[in-house]
This record gives structure tokens, C-alpha cells and sequence, in this order.
């Protein structure tokens, strides 16, 4: 029902969400009323709730699928049961999702599951920290001391002057040292919360980044808006040349095109960071845990029925409805390997419990279980927010900063317990920094430079990259303002040297780092950009070595070797039939024969529509004829009325079908009301303009679902008419020619000599209809309306539907 329990819709019940059990309302805010009606059977159920769930679209197969499953749960719960699994099983299926129909493969095709071969070899993470809001990191990073020597003036002192009451006393900050004389001063101070990050600075193991931001200035009046500017950090595409995409995104999607086996995860909700032209390894976690598809499950089939209804489809489906089976599938499968993952991946350090606490520490279980994942390149994306301090700063920074510096020594001794933390960066942002100068409510408002970090057991650390400006008063020329500084490092700066850590070749920058124009002539970075050397040490992977022993018995694979035959049989038969054909054996034949019934609905839609709706036109077979203008063969119609068809090589003057002999109320064809019985069926003519259009026998019975009407010899049945009763044989030789013909007809000697736009606009004018002139073209633009037949009786449903049935 309506409740907010297992990530429902609805407000969460007043008695909490424990002890729920299906098919107990009693704590819903709402629930599906549907009851059907007495007497109907599963596959009149299904077809009621397929019209009211997905107009009609619901595939012959699946609606077979789901009519078998709900049979099964039927004998075993009863039908209330059955009912809402059938339910919850349209509402996974791609019609239901999406308004395009979809057409299934063959049964023994199924859709290729994700790729998670466990490996042993090299891997490397990024860990992109984002730090929402606009961290106030002129309090994270202060000049301290030995600053006389360097810019004849105590820059402690010109900070806690510009700061004011925001000021640090100088006595509380955590001391390093900036080993380079290109800073202001020799000593810079730390926020006395962030111990962690002063000690991986001592170690060598981490680097900051001072006064750095959005390098170019043509985001305007937008460099202070929170949302644009975090865009900006997490897609770092300055220049706007892959739109929709991330950093991240970008790196894994050239690697995953060289073979590496790639993963990426956001925690708590997508970020546009690992956004790439293909999303298909992108998981999105929980920070508590990875929670387990569907773990109530209506039915123990319940999952390989989901996979059935989604499986692999023909060339002929809607685009949306295989993109969402795709996605679906691929869901279902990672989430089923991380799940088994994180099972067994255990970690040794206790983390704490704030968000980003369990933020780290699901990537820390991730990175543990990376083998069994089968992955040798991960990028996560993990966030703190309330750093947006308009007021009270020093309160809520000092709050942020324990709970960041905590999760922050946890899981770096979780890396190094696993020995793992030369393999991962952590590369903190923020969207951007904020005034120097406070606001009247103790805080500060939204700026442009500030300071950043990143750290990792293969960083060559102990070192403050880009330059501390050496002037932060008012009248600074790097102040814009009411305390905003001007940055003097990009935030691209960095991303050079850490994508070709992480695998990428310098030929690779440019596609993955569309800033890449700012790399010199050569292809080298420049000196506005750090490069591998700069960051990073020469890393060892020798401790992923292992061999296939070890890599079964870490992954469970030895347990997996132990089940029989029989049993991955059994499941791969459920996966790809979903272990619910059962029931009547004659279901499968009364189930298919709903195609019939698509087609009629179809034209009796299309003259419904067009005779209540558009008045005076019928609309038919993709075109709208006067109807005065009535020609050529007539043949009756289901509705008790007439139609006709015509053509070139059509047999004409001739009447098909039955005219009735006695039209009277006493008819035997008369059903009340002057309702008159069809005698002859739509399907009657189809065969026959089957064939005419090109078809062979044999490929009747896949164009024409109805051809099982057609006799056993698989000619066409007296109930048919064939092409020879509807066309007289044409002469084709009208459309011989020689090239030389060709050539000239259609103007391709001068078509040599027009430049490619040219030819672009021609070919742009041919597609959009103008070749449809003149009696020599009419054959090639009659026989087009077959495309349109289906796209007519599909609106014609819609609005005789709506319009003439009302409900």
C-alpha cells in the first residue's frame, strides 16, 4: 500500500515499518482497488489489467508470462495473492514503464548478464570527497608564521585583521610547513579539528591545494549559485565541450574502451561526476549498506520473472522500452554482485557514525571486495553537506570538520590495514570558497577562491601547490569584493596528473579532459597543470597479486563449484522461461491469439475514432479519404459496414464478401438496434497484400499472427483471399534502367561536381517527401502506408476509446 516503509511512497505508519507483511493494509495511507470481475480467468485478468496498465501495449509473451505466474501463486496463496504479484510484475515490464511496445526474442536468447569475472589484477581508486555548501577554507588552511622574510608583513596578523571575530587564534592551529619558497610564509596552520589531515601532510601523504576555483571567468553571474557551481567542480568541463558528463564519467569511459574493467559508485544519489556517454557499471548505494533487490520477494520466482519480462528483444522494439529493460537488467545484475561482495568484505577499523562516516565506510567495503567485483579501476563519488555557514561559521565548521576528520582516520587506517591505501586518491572540492570578510550574522557569504585537498599512500605529500595569496586585505588586487578572491589555480590543474595515475595515456587527455587545450604544443602539461611526476610516487602493485586458489576461496567460488547440474539448470531456465509455465497447456495458444485482437482493435479504433471524432473523415490505413471518394473494391467491415482498398495493380469492379440479403430488425445478422454482424473479417485481405508486397509463404505466419487460419498446407484458405483474387500481375519492367539510366535520372554526374552541404540539403529534402510527384512514383509511395497502418490503429484506439466507450 501508500507507506513509506522499504522506500515506498507515503508517510511512514505511526507502529514503524517492522513486521509488515504483504497484503496488510491496515497501515497504508492508500492501495490498488482493482477487483476483477466474477467469472473471469487468468488470461482475462491480465488483459484487463495490461488495457488499464499500459493501453494495450503489454507484449503476447509477457502477458503469458504474467498470466502463468499469476496462475501459480493462485494454487499456492490464492487469488488476492495472485493478483498483486500480477501487479507488481506489469509494473516491471518495459510496456509499463515506458509508451513504446516491446517484442521479445526467441525464448532461448536471453539478455547477457553484467560481466564480474573476479580479478586479481592492478587496480587504483578515486575517491571524489565533495564538500557541499562552500566550505569556508580560509579557516581550514591559515598563514601562521615566517612570513616577514618572505613578503615583509605578519600575514597571521593580516588575517585575523581582514577576519575579524571568524579568526583562529594562532595558538590553536596544527602547524605544517610549506616546504617551497614560492608561498608567503614557511608555516601555515591547519583547523584544530583536522589532526588526520596534518598528520598524512607530516607523512608525506597528502598535498593542499591553495586558493583554488573555477579557473574561467565566463560562468558570470553564476560563479556564486551553489548548484551551477558544484556542475562546474564535478564535470570540469570549462569550455562546455561533452555536456552531460563528468570527470569521472570520462576517465572510466576511455578505460572501459581499452579493456579495463571499470566500476563507479555514488553514495546516497547520483552525481554528475561519474556521468559518461555509457552509465552501464554506475551504481548508486545507500551509505548504511547495499540493500538486496526485491529481499520480500511475492514469490521465489519473483526476480527471474522481472529478467523474463526484460529480456533480450528484437530490432523492432521501442528504443525507451530496451533502454529500460537494459538498465533494469544490468541493475539487477550488479546489484547482485555487490551484494554477495560486501557479504563476506568485513572491515577491521570501527568507522563512526555520521554520514560521511558510513559514507567511507561502504567504499572501504567496496574497495575490499574490488577482486571478487572483478574491477581494476573504481571511482567513487561520496559528500558532506552543511558547509553553506551564512551564519555562526566557527560553530558549524568545528561540527563538520570532527565529523569529517574522524571518517576521514578511520578509513585511512582501513586502507592501510587492507593494504590498499597506495592504490586509492582522495580529491576534496567544494563549489566554492567564501568572503574572507564575515557577514553581520557571524558568517560568511558566498565566494570564489578557496582551499582544497587531496591525499593517498602513493601522493608525493608535503606540499602546497598553486600560491597563497600573499596579499587578502581589501585592497588585494585578487579581491573582488566584499572579500571574494580571485583564483589563481584552476580546479583542472590537478586532474592531469591523477588521470594518467589512474591509466590514461597523454593522447587520452584531451578526451577526457576536454580542458585539455591548456596543455602546451607538445601534448606534455604545461606548467598551469601538475603532472604525474608531480603528484604522485612510483606505486608497487605486487600486493594484488594472487593466484586462482586464493581468488576462489576469497569470492566463494569454491561453494559455487559445489551445486549440481541440475540445480544451475533449473535457475537458468527460470531466468529465461521464469518457471511459471504452468496451468492449462492450451493457455499459450489462447494467449497468442490475442495478436488477432491487437489488429481489430486497432481498425475498429481507427473508424471509431475517425467517425465521432473528425466527423466527416474515416481515418484508414494511415490516410484520410472523403467519404465520397469511395472507390474500387469494397469489402465489408467488422462494425457492420463497408470499407474498400485500391491500387494500380489492384483487381477491381469487384464487391468481396457478403453483402446482407436482409437488412430488416428480423435479420438474423441483426443484433439490436440495426447492429449488424460482420461476415467477413479484416484479416481477410491481408494475406493476399501480404504476398503482393513481397512476402512469402513462409513469413505469413510471422507477419500475420492470424495465420492459423491459414490451411495445413500453408496456402492461403478459402476464409482468405489470395494475392491472385486481389491483383493482377504487374509488369515491373517500368523500373529497369542501365546506370548510365540512373546516373542521369537522378543527376548523380552533377551531383559529383555540389560540396557536401550540398548534398546534405538534397538528401535532407529527398527524406522529407519531395520525390512524391508524378504517376511513376505512386506505387513507391502507396505501398509506404504500410508503415503507417499500425501508427493509425494504435490512435485510433486511443480516441475511440476515450471519445465513443467514455471509461
Amino acid at each position: 500500500g501508500l507507506l513509506s516503509c522499504m522506500n515506498g511512497f507515503g508517510l511512514k505508519p505511526a507502529e514503524g515499518c517492522s513486521k509488515l507483511v504483504e497484503g496488510d493494509f491496515s497501515r497504508a495511507q492508500g492501495r490498488l482497488m482493482y477487483q476483477p470481475s466474477d467469472g473471469m480467468d487468468a488470461e482475462d485478468i491480465i488483459s484487463e489489467l495490461a488495457t488499464l496498465l499500459t493501453a494495450g501495449r503489454l507484449s503476447e509473451s509477457n502477458r503469458q508470462e504474467i498470466a502463468a505466474a499469476y496462475v501459480s501463486q493462485e494454487q499456492d496463496q490464492g487469488k488476492e495473492a495472485a493478483l498483486r504479484l500480477a501487479q507488481q510484475l506489469i509494473a516491471a515490464s518495459p510496456e509499463y514503464r515506458t509508451n513504446g511496445a516491446i517484442r521479445r526474442k526467441s525464448d532461448d536468447e536471453v539478455r547477457p548478464q553484467a560481466a564480474s569475472t573476479p580479478t586479481c589484477r592492478p587496480y587504483k581508486a578515486i575517491v571524489f570527497l565533495m564538500l557541499q555548501g562552500g566550505a569556508d577554507s580560509y579557516n581550514m588552511l591559515v598563514p601562521h608564521s615566517g612570513c616577514e622574510e618572505r613578503v615583509n608583513k605578519d600575514m597571521y596578523e593580516e588575517y585575523r585583521e581582514v577576519r575579524q571575530h571568524l579568526a583562529l587564534d594562532k595558538d590553536e592551529l596544527l602547524q605544517i610547513d610549506a616546504n617551497s619558497a614560492e608561498q608567503p610564509c614557511s608555516r601555515f596552520g591547519l583547523h584544530p579539528q583536522l589532526p588526520t589531515l596534518q598528520n598524512l601532510y607530516n607523512e608525506e601523504s597528502a598535498i593542499f591545494m591553495a586558493n583554488v576555483g573555477t579557473s574561467m571567468t565566463i560562468y558570470d553571474n553564476r560563479l556564486y549559485g551553489h548548484e551551477q557551481m558544484q556542475t562546474v567542480c564535478k564535470q570540469l568541463d570549462t569550455g562546455r565541450n561533452t555536456t552531460g558528463t563528468g570527470v569521472l564519467g570520462r576517465l572510466t569511459d576511455i578505460l572501459a574502451k581499452n579493456g579495463v574493467a571499470t566500476g563507479a559508485v555514488s553514495i546516497n544519489y547520483i552525481s554528475e561526476t561519474l556521468q559518461g556517454e555509457s552509465n552501464a557499471n554506475t551504481m548508486v548505494v545507500s551509505e548504511k549498506n547495499i540493500e538486496q533487490f526485491a529481499p520480500k520477494p511475492s514469490t521465489d520466482t519473483f526476480v527471474p520473472a522481472i529478467e523474463t519480462l526484460n529480456g533480450a528483444s528484437s530490432w523492432r522494439s521501442s528504443v525507451f522500452a530496451e533502454t529500460w529493460s537494459t538498465v533494469l537488467r544490468e541493475s539487477i545484475d550488479q546489484n547482485d554482485v555487490a551484494y554477495r561482495s560486501l557479504e563476506s568484505a568485513e572491515v577491521l577499523v570501527e568507522f563512526p557514525g555520521s554520514s560521511i562516516g558510513k559514507q567511507l565506510q561502504t567504499i572501504a567495503r567496496l574497495i575490499s571486495s574490488r577482486k571478487c567485483r572483478g574491477v581494476e579501476r573504481d571511482v567513487f563519488y561520496v559528500s558532506q553537506g552543511g558547509y553553506d555557514h551564512h551564519y555562526n561559521v566557527n560553530r558549524g565548521l568545528k561540527k563538520n570538520f570532527i565529523d569529517l576528520d574522524e571518517a576521514l582516520a578511520a578509513f585511512v587506517s582501513e586502507l592501510k590495514e587492507q593494504d590498499d591505501f597506495d592504490d586509492v586518491v582522495v580529491v576534496s572540492s567544494s563549489e566554492f570558497g567564501r568572503t574572507i570578510i564575515p557577514d553581520s550574522r557571524g558568517g560568511s557569504d558566498h565566494g570564489w577562491g578557496g582551499h582544497a585537498f587531496l591525499f593517498g599512500g602513493s601522493v608525493k605529500g608535503g606540499q602546497i601547490l598553486g600560491q597563497y595569496p600573499s596579499d587578502i586585505s581589501e585592497d588585494s588586487p585578487l579581491n573582488l569584493g566584499r572579500g571574494r578572491m580571485m583564483p589563481t589555480m584552476g580546479w583542472e590543474s590537478v586532474w592531469a596528473g591523477v588521470a594518467t595515475w589512474f591509466g590514461l595515456s597523454d593522447e587520452a587527455l584531451e578526451e577526457a579532459l576536454p580542458f585539455s587545450k591548456y596543455l602546451d604544443s607538445t601534448g606534455t602539461v604545461s606548467d598551469k597543470f601538475y603532472s604525474e611526476d608531480d603528484l604522485f610516487v612510483t606505486s608497487d602493485d605486487a600486493n594484488d597479486e594472487c593466484t586462482e586458489e586464493e581468488l576462489a576461496a576469497m569470492c566463494g567460488l569454491e561453494e559455487e563449484e559445489k551445486k549440481s547440474n541440475a540445480q544451475r539448470v533449473r535457475r537458468a531456465s527460470a531466468l529465461t522461461k521464469g518457471d511459471l509455465h504452468v496451468g492449462n497447456e492450451n493457455k499459450s495458444r489462447k494467449t497468442k491469439s490475442y495478436s488477432i485482437l491487437v489488429f481489430v482493435a486497432g481498425v475498429l479504433g481507427v473508424a471509431f475514432g475517425g467517425v465521432f471524432y473528425w466527423k466527416k473523415y474515416l481515418v484508414m490505413m494511415g490516410c484520410i479519404f472523403k467519404c465520397d471518394e469511395i472507390c474500387g473494391i469494397e469489402m465489408q467491415r467488422q462494425t457492420g459496414g463497408h470499407a474498400f482498398l485500391f491500387g494500380g495493380s489492384v483487381k477491381g469492379g469487384q464487391i468481396l464478401g457478403q453483402y446482407p440479403s436482409d437488412i430488416s430488425e428480423d435479420s438474423p445478422l441483426n443484433l439490436g438496434r440495426g447492429r449488424m454482424m460482420p461476415t467477413m473479417g479484416w484479416e481477410s485481405v491481408w494475406a493476399g497484400v501480404a504476398t503482393w508486397f513481397g512476402l512469402s509463404d513462409e513469413a505469413l505466419e510471422e507477419a500475420l499472427p492470424f495465420s492459423k487460419y491459414l490451411d495445413s498446407t500453408g496456402t492461403v484458405s478459402d476464409k482468405f483471399y489470395s494475392e491472385d483474387d486481389l491483383f493482377v500481375t504487374s509488369d515491373d519492367a517500368n523500373d529497369e534502367c542501365t546506370e548510365e539510366e540512373l546516373a542521369a535520372m537522378c543527376g548523380l554526374e552533377e551531383e559529383e561536381k555540389k560540396s557536401n552541404a550540398q548534398r546534405v540539403r538534397r538528401a535532407s529534402a529527398l527524406t522529407k517527401g519531395d520525390l512524391h510527384v508524378g504517376n511513376e512514383n505512386k506505387s513507391r509511395k502507396t505501398k509506404s502506408y504500410s508503415i503507417l497502418v499500425f501508427v493509425a490503429g494504435v490512435l485510433g484506439v486511443a480516441f475511440g476509446g476515450v471519445f465513443y466507450w467514455k471509461k
